[in-house]
């Protein structure tokens, strides 16, 4: 799809693509940093690899691409031999978002897609564990109940709040 340099496909996709490739791949140390990356990029790519992408008009494709993003951080990682993005050290978080240039990290769109998989983590921390909710009740078992006790809003918080120290050493976060 030729949509211009200014286009997602070069000015997005192709820019995170290489650099990620070339430059922050040298900066992943773990294992499931180095597999997240590889499986994400294989998502991405094929996510764009369908017959409707050429009907499209650049700016839907855009939109398209987009939100493939949160599915390919997650489970398409997973599906193409990575890690899911939620299982990742907070180390290896921060060494993935500190490739990505201040604009697009703080986008309007970055931030939908944080909230987006930010749910999508609260989803796995639930589906891998014996939790129902129904009707405003939640159910767990005991061994559930005692993970999530280690799993405490405070621990949540906590690491939230670590994310965004590491990322203030490196980049100023808008206000």
């Amino acid at each position: 799809k030729q949509c211009g340099y200014d286009g997602y496909p070069i000015a997005y996709g192709y820019k995170y693509c290489d650099k990620f490739s070339n430059v922050c791949s040298q900066k992943l140390t773990s294992i499931n940093a180095i597999k997240w990356l590889n499986g994400t990029k294989y998502c991405l790519q094929r996510s764009l690899s369908v017959p409707e992408v050429e009907t499209m008009t650049c700016d839907e494709l855009a939109d398209y691409a987009f939100d493939s993003h949160p599915y390919c951080y997650t489970s398409g990682s997973v599906i193409n031999g990575g890690v899911n993005f939620c299982l990742l050290d907070i180390n290896d978080i921060f060494d993935i978002s500190s490739c990505l240039d201040d604009e697009d990290l703080y986008s309007e769109r970055s931030m939908r897609q944080i909230e987006e998989i930010s749910y999508m983590c609260i989803d796995l921390l639930f589906a891998s564990s014996n939790i129902n909710y129904s009707n405003g009740n939640i159910n767990a078992d005991a061994e559930t109940v005692l993970k999530l006790r280690e799993i405490s809003e405070n621990d949540l918080t906590k690491k939230i709040d670590e994310f965004f120290e590491l990322l203030k050493t490196v980049k100023e976060v808008p206000k």
